[in-house]
């Protein structure tokens, strides 16, 4: 892949969003034009095997859009689809990678406060502010990263699965290899954990987040919430051991 000097590769996963995903595209190309400046950033846009029309409707605004990539692949997961945008943000030659998720739950406008504060750390995180959204995740799956973030890794964070987030790339870059394989289902709450045990993360940063109807949590029932909550468990420690080992060795 051709590198290229660019300020910013901004990386967004995509799932079953047909409907939505041109004007989130759209949105986000004009805010980041003016933020950043034309030219000098690119967004990636990762289907991750949409069953509807979503990759033909991006490879369409490929064409007319220049600073806009598409990929796609079988459906590998959201944890996965993220961590490999960001290793192709990091060999395009980003200076820094965003991510945000592709139905728009915080507004494009918000970015400018991630990108206006870059000069205090090599993680810069927003934290949701008055927050709506299915209570599944505001009751357990944000406190459950809290938790994972402090008391596996002593990392105190506002919001560290928080899908809005602009990270320094060579700092990104390391902490991607201190993930293990396979990757774990919410990978951000461990980069930002990371982050967090070095001092690198500022996410004093309110943003608004607006309510959007999950396409997933609400049709999840028990069953898949006490599989979803056991994986995270699972993985939480499976990292933490990972990253014990990886530190003793460096010793």
């Amino acid at each position: 892949m051709n590198r290229e000097d660019l300020d910013l590769v901004l990386v967004m996963p995509a799932y079953n969003e047909e409907e939505g995903i041109a004007d989130v595209v759209k949105q986000w190309i004009e805010v980041l034009r003016n933020v950043v400046g034309p030219s000098r950033f690119k967004m990636l846009v990762i289907d991750d095997g949409s069953k509807d029309r979503t990759f033909e409707v991006l490879k369409s605004l490929e064409q007319e859009i220049p600073e806009l990539i598409v990929d796609t692949h079988p459906n590998m997961g959201h944890g996965p689809t993220i961590v490999k945008g960001y290793k192709k943000a990091i060999d395009m030659g980003a200076n820094w990678v965003a991510q945000a998720d592709s139905d728009n739950p915080i507004p494009p406008t918000e970015f400018v406060k991630l990108w206006n504060n870059r000069d205090k750390g090599d993680f810069i995180q927003g934290w949701r502010a008055g927050r709506q959204e299915h209570w599944f995740r505001k009751k357990i799956v944000t406190p459950g990263a809290r938790f994972v973030s402090r008391y596996l890794f002593g990392s105190t964070l506002r919001d560290p699965n928080i899908p809005f987030r602009l990270m320094k790339a060579e700092v990104l870059q390391r902490y991607l290899e201190w993930l293990p394989e396979p990757v774990p289902f919410a990978p951000n709450v461990f980069l930002s954990a990371f982050a967090g045990r070095e001092g690198r993360v500022y996410d004093n940063i309110p943003v608004e987040n607006v309510f959007r109807p999950s396409k997933i949590w609400g049709k999840l029932e028990l069953g898949k919430w006490s599989k979803l909550i056991w994986t995270n468990a699972k993985d939480s420690f499976r990292v933490r051991r990972h990253y014990k080992q990886m530190m003793e060795e460096k010793r």
